[in-house]
Formats: structure tokens, sequence, C-alpha cells
């Protein structure tokens, strides 16, 4: 059997077919599977089964397995027959939706006549819109047989653009197919000053939208519950649920989803609809996959979660820590590793309480506590911004104890005294000379010796200590704590001679360092020895 299928959708006047292709023999197509689906029913009808299953079909199709004959009329296919529907996510949703609600249509309108109901659009838009706002308005129409029309009109790009819908139960109208995936998306939203009256109103008469819950909880882009009813069913269960901000983002990874699994918002969230509520699209657009990591935290203790409102700032803490212990042994750790639970929970409850912190910092100040194995104002502090310059000036203080100690024990080594012009067996060689070369003693030496001699030296302190260069001071032996000559070895290699102000050093300095070179076994490898000022 070949590995190259396709599929087709097509319209008939009472139903509409899908078809599974495989191509034959002479250019010909042969039908593995076909099936139909009706207007006013749930059922589906198999037309042919030569092979496989719809669920298994179908989910070929969402992992993009099976080719389109002709994918840009699907769409148009389906309207033709279900006119309900006004934009699919995909045939597996759009197939799930159909066996278990059905698409019913209710012509509550006669056919002709729906742009009388749409009056909206004509107008004006207030003056303190700009062009970045979609305006919503709506408008009840009450028809003769109690059925209520709720007229909506999206208004786009300041007017230049209106999208125009009716909808009541089971009937849906538009003047062009509407982009679900464009709509439901809006996020500058305005709505109009009756929208609140029409929404309870409709709501009383048609429960099932769950219009009235989207719009207690905050929602304002009421097209998210009117809509997604027949688009996807994880979307309609979100927005219905009051869960506004986790409806209206469009990057939800949970959304591609087998449709069996949106049952309830727990089964495909996994936190409940309480926790779901309180996240905001702003949530879910600066901390990705937190779902997966509130779900962890629910199941392991969900008193964590339990806090008025939630903040980016404590989403961020939650996503970046190993708070329900699931990370291997050998995972990156973090500053916030061997805090106790009671810990981790005042925490929370700390950056839960103000939406605006500057969690950066926070972090910064918990990394330095934790390296200076203090808390200058405690693990929530009142005033981070201060909390912080305190935190990081003990740190400074312990870097320079603990640098101050390491080069001290560094400079003192027999590696490093040995070549010093007054250690070892060789020393006898340079006491003839009028010059000496000395290690320094500490960090105020290499201090004093870069302020003296105006060079950078003693930012070298950091490579003395990890042993990658040493730095050794020329001097006169009748004046010896006088700098005169700095000079820099890497191995065994003597790599910068300078004086004052970087300045090259005199033919007999020169010499003096060679015979000290040959002595110690050094290479000279710098053009400082050579040249003269």
């Amino acid at each position: 059997m070949s590995d190259i299928y396709y599929y087709h959708l097509k319209a008939y006047k009472d139903r509409l077919t899908l078809a599974i292709e495989s191509p034959a023999e002479k250019n010909t197509k042969e039908i593995l599977y076909s099936v139909s689906f009706f207007p006013e029913e749930k059922e589906i009808r198999i037309g042919c089964n030569l092979y496989g299953s719809l669920d298994m079909w179908l989910n070929m199709i969402r992992e993009g397995e099976i080719r389109a004959v002709n994918a840009e009329d699907d769409l148009a296919e389906i309207r033709k027959v279900f006119p309900v529907v006004q934009e699919i996510f995909s045939l597996e949703m759009f197939a799930y939706i159909y066996k278990t609600k059905g698409l019913h249509f209710k012509p509550l309108i006669e056919s002709g006549k729906e742009k009388e109901y749409l009056t909206l659009h004509r107008e004006i838009l207030s003056q303190n819109i700009t062009g970045n706002d979609a305006v919503i308005r709506t408008k009840l129409h009450k028809l003769p047989d109690k059925n209520l029309i709720l007229e909506i009109d999206v208004a786009l790009f300041h007017g230049k653009r209106h999208v125009q819908i009716l909808i009541s139960e089971d009937f849906t109208y538009s003047v062009e197919a509407l982009e679900l995936s464009f709509l439901f998306y809006l996020e500058r939203i305005v709505v109009g000053e009756s929208t609140e009256a029409d929404i309870m109103e409709f709501s009383r008469c048609y429960p099932s939208f769950g219009l009235s819950e989207y719009w207690k909880n905050g929602g304002q882009n009421i097209l998210l519950p009117l809509l997604s009813g027949n688009y996807h069913k994880g979307i309609e269960l979100l927005s219905k649920s009051g869960c506004c901000g986790t409806a209206a983002y469009k990057n939800l990874p949970e959304l591609y989803r087998n449709p069996a699994e949106y049952t309830d918002v727990r089964s495909f969230l996994g936190v409940p609809v309480s926790v779901v509520r309180k996240i905001s699209l702003e949530h879910l657009k600066k901390v990705d996959g937190l779902f997966t990591k509130i779900a962890e935290i629910w199941d392991y203790n969900r008193s964590i979660l339990d806090v008025p409102a939630y903040t980016v700032p404590m989403f961020r803490f939650i996503k970046e820590n190993d708070i329900s212990h699931r990370m291997q042994p050998d995972s990156r750790r973090t500053p916030f590793h061997a805090f106790s639970e009671e810990q981790v929970v005042k925490i929370i409850r700390y950056l839960a309480a103000d939406p605006l912190l500057d969690y950066e910092m926070f972090r910064g100040y918990l990394h330095i506590c934790s390296l200076i194995h203090a808390y200058p104002a405690g693990m929530t502090p009142g005033n981070l911004p201060r909390a912080f310059d305190v935190a990081v000036r003990m740190y400074r203080e312990l870097e320079n104890r603990r640098l101050s100690e390491d080069f001290r024990m560094r400079v003192s080594e027999f590696s490093y005294a040995e070549l010093t012009t007054e250690t070892g067996p060789d020393r006898m060689l340079f006491e003839e000379d009028q010059y000496m070369i000395i290690a320094p003693g500490n960090l105020e030496d290499l201090a004093r010796e870069s302020t003296i001699m105006h060079n950078c030296v003693c930012f070298y302190s950091e490579r003395i200590v990890r042993g990658v260069t040493k730095i050794y001071l020329l001097r006169k032996r009748k004046n010896p704590s006088i700098p005169f000559v700095t000079i820099q070895v890497d191995a065994d290699r003597v790599v910068q001679v300078k004086t004052a102000y970087n300045r090259l050093a005199d033919a007999e300095i020169q010499l003096f360092i060679r015979k000290w070179a040959a002595i110690k076994g050094l290479l000279i490898d710098t053009e400082d020895i050579g040249r003269t000022a």
C-alpha cells in the first residue's frame, strides 16, 4: 500500500463527505476511507472502510501526514452544508464538535433579509478611539417568536473595517466568513455603552453560551464565548468558564491536542478553573510553559498557589525553581534550592503582592545573599532597591577579604617567591647589583605600585590568584620601598617590563633583567626588552 495519502472534502446538497485517497495505477486514485456528515445529525456515516479508522486519519491530517487535495476550499465546502461554522481549527476538531453536540442551524431570519438587522456599522465612533483599538458594539433585536438576535459590530482601524455578525442559539450570520483565528486574539478592546445590558439579557435567554460568566470575570472579547463552540472545544471551555486571559492566548500549546481531551478545564491544563481564572494574558506571554509548571505545583502542594492574585514575578519564580522537587540530581541548581517549603510559600506570597516588583533585582538579591550566607533585609525585603545595594556592598567587602587572603597565599608560595632575587640559593648572584626584584606581599602593595607607576597592574589581582600570571617589582637596593619598574611573567616568559606611565626601561635596567631572566630560567618574550625610550 502507498505511503502517500490525500484527503478531499466535498459538499453535496444534503451532506459533507471526507474521503481519504491513495494513488493507484494509471493516474487513478483509490478511496481507502470515506465518511459523511449530515446537518441536523451527530452521527457519522461510513461510506468506505478499506483501511484505518476516522480517528486515525484525522490525527494524521492534524500531524501533516496527509496532503489536502485543495485545503483552501475546506472551509467553503463545510459552510455550504454547515453555515453555522465560521472557521475551522482543524478537521479533527470539526469532526469532534459534530459528534459531541452537532452543528445545527436555525434559519431565524428569512434568507436575504439578514442585512436589515445590521445597523451598528453606520454609527459614528467616539473621537477617543485610536487606530489600535478594536471597538465591539452590540444591539439586541427581538424577533416575533420571542427569539433574540445579538447584533455585533467590531470596528477595526478606526472604523476603516467593520466585522458584522448576527448570533443566536444555533444561528450565526456574517457578511463574510469570520477570521476567528484573528478576531479571538484582539487585545485592545473598547466595548460600547449598551454592551453589558445586552449581554445580561441575552445570557438570560441563552445561558448555554456562558457569556455572563465570561463577562463577570473581566472578559471583553465576547466573540470568544459566542463563537468558540463551533471552532475549538478547549477555547469554548476556557471562555465559558470565565478563564478569559487563557482563552485569549493564541500560542497556548495545550490547545493542540486530541479533541477528546477537552472534557473540562482541569483535564487539559492540569489545574482547576479557580486557578486558571487568575491567570492573565500578560502572565502567559511573559512566562513560557506556565501551565506545565503550575500543574506540577498543584499536584505537589496546592496551598502554594493559594494567593488572592497572581503576578509575573511570582510565576517567574515558580518557573525557574524546582519547588516540586522533580529535577534530576544533576540538574542545574538555583539560589533557591536550599529553601524550606515554608520559605518558598513566604516568597511566593511576597511576589504575588506586588505585580510591579523588579524580579531581576529580587533574584539578584537572593543570589548574592546565598553567596554571603546572610539576608541583610530578610528574604522578602520591604525596600528591595535598598536591600539589594546593602547586599552588594556586603558581597564586595567579603570578596575583597577573600581576594586579599587568596592573593597573600598565592604570592607567598615558593613557586612565586623563587623568581625574586632575594630568595633561593642564587640570591648571592644579585647581591652586588644596584637593583633587586621582589614580589608584592599583599593587595595593598599591588595597589600602591599601580598608583605610583600610573599603570593598570592593580587589575591583575584575580589573574594572579588564579595562577595565570605573576607580577614582580623591580627596585633600587638603596630605595627598596620606592616603585621603579613593573614586570609581568606568564609561566616561564617575561611578557612586560614597564617603568612609570608604561614607558620603556633604559638599557642598564634591561641588561639587569636579562641577567635575572637567564639565572631564573625565563625567556624574554616582549619587545619591551631590546628597545629603549
